[in-house]
């Protein structure tokens, strides 16, 4: 079995960004999206481009199913109390 090698545990592999890049990339990457300016790569991802579509129908799908549940639940007709439910007086 072979023996780890502890020596220099903290040592950070040369091939990765400074975190400061890294922060700042990602700074970057907040700004566009909260201000809405697309990604400087040039074309959309067509993967996030159909899953957009697909949510954007189950979302109009959605909105269907909840209208027609509104509607079926308008238009049934609440029973009434029985008389004997009521509280009287001589109950208190």
């Amino acid at each position: 079995m072979p023996s780890l090698n502890l020596r220099n545990v903290l040592r950070r592999d040369s091939n990765r960004p400074t975190f400061r890049k890294r922060a700042a990339i990602l700074k970057a990457a907040a700004a566009r999206v909260i201000h809405g300016v697309p990604s400087p790569l040039g074309a959309t991802n067509p993967v996030l481009s159909a899953l957009e579509v697909e949510f954007k129908d189950a979302i109009a799908e959605l909105t269907k199913a909840d209208d027609a549940i509104g509607r079926a639940y308008e238009a049934q007709d609440e029973p009434l109390m029985p008389a004997a439910l009521l509280p009287k007086r001589i109950d208190l």
